[in-house]
């Protein structure tokens, strides 16, 4: 005997209908299930076993064999394990097998026998009531299956519940349609102050059912404005209610059987996939596209989404359907979206505010704009740009004032003071600020004080005065006839308050006041924070950071600072160019090469909240150098009422990360370097003299190759960073990360060698000098050593005896001859000079043996040196003797010192 149960397979937003088919052949017990079923349904056959082993019964000892009919359909989802449970109980005999057969069946089995929700139960229930059909569901989800019509549903808890009810022991009632959801719940456009021309376009966007674009920066508020879309956006129809309700269903996310008649909203992450957005996956599931059908696709960040899974888009856009093909099915899920997308103008969003834009602006712009492709451009209407604008208290209390005003019947806004950068705390703003100029125009009589209020957010917004100066201030305007109304505490200030409620003005005026005492104690308590952290720091402790950095360091997810290796690396260049007598215009020259081929190198902002400069600059070369922040030093500053910042008390110490020692700096800071040279004594030495003028000798230009060093060095930096960052991984038995560490591994062996190789290239390129040019170098050199100017002679001076002891290890006079002899160092050549300057004798010690040698040194390979008592230095080899006395002290130096190299191979 076969028994058959009906259920369905999803295909999309399609139920096709199957046959479930169980049959006990005589033969060894075995349970199979074919028919084309994935991973769950094979896996149905353990919860089934289970399930009626939770009511007490057995499996028949026989081959028990389910097949899915169509077979070649495929079947996913466990609520395949209602059907073969009942099936299997029919051909049992437990349950009647023609009253299952007015029953379409589905739900997940558990090993207690309880029926748990599945997917789809919506789309099952509309197919049973077009086939004329029951449905059997589990009991959580029955109010969404009453929502089908005239089907009649058995809404189950548990397998034993579901026999009881065709045994007629336990009736199952029918259930009710769930609660529809109330509609006009989420964010309300009404609450959104200002923002006129991005509401103005949402409206528009709304009416006609367009894509929008909003382009602006960083907290214009952009996704507020996209959340708010659906809120006036007309409710769903029951039509179109149903339909959502059933992409909802088979993706699992309709909550308690209840309808909805709010469009949908759904806002993806940017790192969304192409199967997350537009549907797929191994179990073929709606996307996001699909999920916000008839309502509202969001996608926030645009750019940073990828671009194959933004141009997937494309295609749903038009034609409001997604198709997902696969080699054995074609399935299909409704896409008619209302798309809404934000973006920056750039990748850090600043583009506009001189203050905080990239250095890369405007092609940072351009590069990152050009990541969304135009056809997908096309298909959107770009309705705002809001314009970089700073987002700051002061736009807050504008819109509050400007609300108060609107709302007052025939009050117009006439003039808006403010008062940007001018201290209410100190009193300036009465004094010399706007809020001072304008009681001046109304005491000379330019403002009729009868026909104007003055309206202010809190009256501490006006001064933080004590309470007598700020009614000195207030008395002569108000007895004038000046009104002064407070938004925030709806207090109003009158001619008659002065004459009938003082107490009730002194009382707000000191309330007033009362931001000032507490501004004062906030300055208080800041210093002492200053006094702990520089106590913290001279005993060794933590201290604790602000977010106040330059902005070559960065700061990490604890708190605590670190420094990027592109800019540790930045840093330390332009030092170590100082040092070594490099220009800053070479030095910002080479790093402009270097950032047009490398973001990286580019200048990062000023000071501690200052715009990045477009170039780098002697200037902003010369800034770095002067920092002691690369020592790791912050420097605390009060700011008076008037003039520059001063300094509050000492420097703390070890405060940012260490970049470049107090040694390294001092010799750097060209300031420094000229104070020490005016105070130090005559025997101290400068070296690096020619550091400034070497140039290649041929044309060649140094810097591509010092460009390329400085690459290498970014890269073998990055490369290390990475490889720390693996290692973790790798010790962790991650076998995927220990084939990335050996890749690493040899990125950076290989940016070691091009490393190596550039350094030799330069070195090379610096020796390479025409005899023009070393000639002209020498008479630069010699006319400064003879200059007029003391400082200048001294430096001139200094720096050539630092660079002849680099290169001089001797240098013999002889009275006899007149001659001079100069030993090079490691006594690798020697040069014999008459008294007119001329060379007359030239030795290249490093050729000398296997013969007879330059000069009066006789030298044989293999030889050997013998120093005797008395001073004599000879040099034997076999049976060839040769007694040195007649060599001169220089020959007989050179001549062992050669022997020695030879001994020591």
């Amino acid at each position: 005997m076969t028994a058959i149960v009906r259920t369905v397979a999803y295909l999309g937003l399609e139920a096709r209908g199957v046959e479930v088919q169980v049959q006990l052949i005589a033969g060894l017990p075995a349970f199979n299930v074919v028919g084309l079923g994935d991973k769950a349904v094979a896996e149905s056959r353990e919860r089934v076993r289970g399930a009626i082993a939770a009511m007490g019964l057995a499996l028949p000892p026989k081959r028990i064999v389910v097949n899915l009919s169509p077979a070649d359909l495929p079947k996913e989802g466990a609520h395949f394990d209602l059907p073969i449970a009942l099936a299997l109980l029919g051909a049992m005999g437990v349950v009647d097998v023609e009253a299952l057969a007015e029953y379409l069946v589905v739900g997940e089995l558990g090993l207690d026998g309880r029926i748990a929700p599945s997917p789809g139960v919506l789309l099952a229930a509309l197919h049973a009531g077009a086939e004329g059909l029951g449905l059997i569901c589990p009991a959580a989800q029955g109010s969404e299956a009453a929502w089908a019509g005239s089907v009649e549903v058995l809404a189950a808890p548990d397998l034993l519940a579901l026999i009881n009810h065709f045994k007629g022991h336990g009736l199952l009632g029918a259930p009710v349609p769930g609660e529809v959801e109330p509609s006009g719940h989420g964010p309300d456009l009404r609450q959104v102050k200002g923002q006129e021309v991005a509401k103005r376009a949402l409206e528009i966007a709304a009416a006609g059912g367009h894509n929008l674009l909003m382009v602006g920066p960083p907290g214009a508020g952009k996704s507020l404005m996209a959340s708010c879309l659906p809120g006036i956006l007309p409710p769903l129809d029951a039509a179109e209610a149903l339909e959502v309700s059933m992409v909802q269903s088979v993706a699992g996310t309709l909550a308690g059987g209840r309808l909805t008649r709010n469009r949908p909203f759904r806002s993806p992450h940017h790192s969304a996939s192409m199967a997350a957005l537009t549907g797929g996956g191994l179990k073929v599931k709606p996307g996001e596209v699909s999920l916000a059908h008839l309502g509202v696709l969001f996608l926030d960040e645009l750019p940073e989404f990828q671009r194959a899974v933004l141009d997937s888009l494309r295609q749903p856009l038009e034609a409001g359907v997604v198709s997902v093909a696969r080699a054995n099915a074609h399935v299909t899920f409704p896409a008619r979206v209302q798309l809404v997308a934000a973006m920056n103008p750039c990748r850090c969003g600043h583009l506009g505010d001189a203050s905080l834009a990239c250095a890369r602006a405007p092609k940072c712009a351009a590069d990152y704009q050009a990541k969304v492709s135009g056809p997908l451009l096309d298909r959107k209407v770009t309705l705002f740009k809001e314009e970089c604008r700073p987002c700051s208290t002061l736009a807050r209390q504008l819109a509050t004032c400007g609300d108060f005003v609107e709302s007052k019947p025939g009050w117009t806004l006439a003039e808006t003071i403010t008062d940007k950068g001018t201290s209410a705390y100190t009193g300036d703003n009465i004094e010399t600020g706007n809020l001072g100029k304008f009681r001046d125009r109304i005491l000379n009589g330019t403002i009729d004080p009868t026909k104007a209020v003055l309206v202010c957010e809190e009256l501490d917004r006006l001064s933080r005065q004590p309470a007598d100066v700020m009614l000195s201030w207030l008395s002569p305007l108000v007895r004038r006839g000046l009104t002064i109304v407070v938004v925030n505490t709806g207090q109003t200030i009158t001619r008659e308050m002065l004459d009938v409620d003082m107490g009730g003005l002194m009382m707000i005026l000191i309330t007033a006041f009362g931001s000032h005492t507490e501004s004062r104690k906030k300055a208080k308590r800041v210093a002492a924070a200053w006094e702990a952290k520089r106590e913290a720091a001279r005993t060794g402790k933590s201290v604790t950071r602000t977010h106040r950095h330059p902005k070559w360091i960065t700061v990490k997810e604890d708190g605590t600072f670190t420094v990027l290796p592109h800019h540790r690396l930045i840093v330390e260049t332009i030092f170590k160019n100082r040092i070594d007598g490099i220009g800053k215009g070479l030095t910002a020259k080479t790093l402009n090469a270097l950032a047009q081929n490398d973001p990286a190198f580019a200048p990062w902002p000023v000071g501690m909240t200052g715009a990045a400069p477009a170039l780098w600059t002697a200037t902003y070369i010369g800034r770095v150098l002067r920092n002691r922040a690369v020592m790791g030093e912050w420097q605390p500053f009060t700011r008076p009422r008037k003039g520059a910042p001063a300094p509050a008390g000492e420097p703390i110490t070890n405060y940012y990360p260490l970049v470049i020692d107090a040694a390294t700096f001092a010799r750097a800071n060209e300031e420094r370097i000229a104070d020490a040279l005016k105070h130090q004594g005559r025997g101290n030495n400068l070296s690096n003299l020619l550091g400034t003028r070497a140039r290649c000798g041929d044309g060649t230009n140094l810097a591509p190759i010092e460009a390329a060093i400085y690459t290498h060095k970014g890269t073998i930096a990055d490369v290390e960073h990475k490889l720390a960052n693996l290692l973790d991984l790798v010790e962790s038995g991650n076998k995927g990360a220990a084939a990335r560490y050996a890749q690493r591994e040899a990125e950076l062996e290989a940016a070691r060698d091009a490393l190596m190789e550039a350094e030799n290239r330069l070195a090379e390129a610096k020796g390479r000098v025409s005899p023009t040019e070393h000639l002209r170098r020498v008479a630069e050199v010699r006319t400064l050593m003879w200059s007029d100017d003391q400082d200048v002679k001294f430096q001139a001076r200094s720096k050539v005896k630092a660079a002849l002891g680099d290169v001089i290890e001797r240098i013999t006079f002889h009275p006899k001859t007149g001659n001079v002899s100069v030993m090079l160092v490691e006594f690798m050549r020697m040069f014999v000079i008459n008294h007119a300057g001329e060379v007359i004798e030239d030795m290249d010690l490093t050729k000398m043996g296997g013969g007879p040698g330059h000069g009066k040194v006789t030298t044989y390979e293999n030889a050997t040196v013998a120093i005797g008592e008395d001073g004599n230095h000879t040099l034997m080899s076999g049976d060839a003797v040769a007694v040195a006395n007649d060599l001169n002290d220089d020959q007989k130096l050179a001549a062992v010192a050669y022997m020695r190299r030879k001994a020591s191979g």
